[in-house]
């Protein structure tokens, strides 16, 4: 079980780094002004070391800080429907038709399956991964931004920052868990296995408990492993 834990953070961080990379290079080609961004990123950075030499007061910090961020939000309020969008196609779309694998999950050789060690299907994959990658706050906070005026925004908009740092907890504390299954796993129905396509002993380590199913499957696969290798063997 450590080993696929051990494979399962390994994925995650690969997944992370090629989506930020992804959604860097999209976001760059936007009609996004630039220079004002990197304006209000300096301003940030000043009134931050503002406040901790003493030069500000919590509350102005805040309410600067606050005007600062939302004029951002305003400059590139494009960019959070495009960055939800990426992921939808990343995380959803691509490893619900790539048989549950991610590029991440397919270097380490683990994949999504449903409990019954069916393929996780489109439905799983984006209950999932809206709840481990904040899909859903993500795009709530998104649309409220053209809902309400800037300070209803900033409320909204630290709820669910603050509600999805508690789903991420409850996703990465199911390593500890004896069912090793997150939240997001719960709810998607799935669990994680190691490829055994992929393996030469082709061995079927379940993330959380093995099902009766799970082990038909891993039986079969092996059987379909033994018969490949052995004639290969005799040619």
């Amino acid at each position: 079980m450590r080993t696929v834990a051990i494979k399962r953070v390994g994925a995650f961080l690969v997944d992370v780094f090629i989506i930020f990379m992804l959604c860097s290079l999209v976001v760059a080609i936007l009609p996004i002004d630039s220079n004002h961004v990197m304006d209000i990123a300096k301003e940030l950075s000043d009134k931050t070391s503002d406040f901790y030499d003493n030069k500000i007061t919590a509350e102005e910090y805040s309410d600067q800080t606050e005007d600062l961020s939302y004029d951002l939000r305003k400059t590139i309020s494009i960019s959070p429907f495009v960055t939800i969008f990426m992921y939808f196609l990343y995380f959803v779309i691509f490893q619900s038709y790539n048989n549950g694998q991610t590029p991440g999950k397919m270097l380490f050789k683990i994949r999504i399956t449903k409990e019954d060690g069916q393929n996780a299907g489109f439905i799983s994959c984006f209950i999932r991964s809206g709840i481990l990658y904040g899909l859903f706050t993500n795009l709530m906070a998104a649309i409220s931004f053209y809902m309400f005026n800037k300070d209803k925004f900033l409320s909204v908009s630290n709820t669910l920052t603050y509600a999805q740092i508690l789903l991420f907890v409850a996703c990465v504390i199911g390593i500890i868990l004896p069912s090793k299954k997150g939240i997001h796993d719960i709810a998607g129905g799935t669990i994680v296995v190691d490829d055994i396509n992929d393996l030469e002993d082709a061995n079927y380590e379940v993330w959380g408990k093995e099902t009766k199913q799970a082990k038909d499957k891993a039986t079969v696969m092996k059987n379909k492993h033994t018969t490949k290798t052995e004639g290969r063997k005799k040619r």
